[in-house]
């Protein structure tokens, strides 16, 4: 009995006790990073940017404020790109249609901004044809026969040439119509991820040389289909020392996670 009364007299004894004398939790710092995702499309057969098609005009609008003046573009840390792969009705022999596509905006990157160094433009491989195109059409609730063209995807996922081939016999080509007109020009994009940095205020901690090699490690998340009528989303990470706060809800993020630390 006199033992439990003391487990129970300890007990009521640390909750009594201020947070910050049993619990604390780790203090840290992170670089002023902001991470911009936007999407570029083309129309079909288009091999040039087109402004005023799909919203470009307001993608090409963020990289002009980013890029074309040089006070802001030298804090450029990298661009990476990345397209699904295409399939424009023959077996290509060489380089993806997508890593084409992703080469030419590269190109255009670099001639509508001199000064951006064609070492800071990565190329990323993008999605397979069949897995991109599988993926618009699980989306989309409004393909005709949508549960016979994800089995012809399935089936042919290897051979586009096929799977275009039935696709078009389907149902007197009725599905493949809406896929041509609603579907395929969502394949048509390269998705563009522009990463700042900024100098640090610590002392150089966090230097731009480490954060350009966690950004290289970092795996490419594609851009959510519903996300993309707005083809900008921004997220800036804090640059001042920040105390984390121990509660009961974890914030997920995809560009960044804070790792908390009890100590007892």
């Amino acid at each position: 009995m006199k033992k439990r009364t003391t487990i129970f007299s300890i007990f009521v004894l640390l909750c009594l006790l201020p947070n910050s004398i049993y619990a604390r939790t780790i203090e840290y710092e992170t670089p002023k990073d902001t991470t911009l995702d936007m999407t570029l499309y083309f129309d079909l057969n288009a091999r040039q940017v087109d402004k005023d098609y799909q919203g470009n005009g307001k993608t090409l609008t963020v990289l002009d404020s980013l890029l074309a003046n040089p006070a802001h573009s030298i804090h450029l840390n990298s661009i990476i790109l990345v397209s699904p792969d295409l399939y424009n009705g023959k077996k290509e022999q060489g380089i993806p249609l997508g890593q084409k596509r992703s080469e030419e905006v590269k190109v255009f990157l670099c001639g509508k901004y001199p000064q951006v160094n064609t070492a800071q433009i990565c190329i990323r491989k993008g999605e397979e044809y069949g897995d991109a195109l599988r993926k618009l059409i699980l989306d989309d609730r409004l393909v005709p026969d949508r549960e016979d063209v994800l089995a012809l995807i399935d089936y042919h996922h290897n051979n586009p040439v096929k799977m275009q081939d039935f696709l078009q016999r389907l149902d007197a080509g009725i599905p493949y119509q809406y896929i041509s007109d609603r579907v395929l020009p969502e394949l048509r994009r390269t998705e563009i991820r522009v990463c700042l940095s900024y100098p640090e205020e610590n002392g150089g901690k966090n230097s731009s040389a480490e954060q350009a090699a966690r950004i290289e490690e970092t795996e490419f998340i594609p851009i959510d289909r519903e996300k993309t009528v707005t083809p900008m989303t921004m997220q800036v990470l804090p640059q001042k020392e920040r105390t984390q706060v121990i509660s009961k809800h974890s914030i997920n993020s995809p560009f960044h996670s804070k790792n908390v630390i009890l100590l007892l």
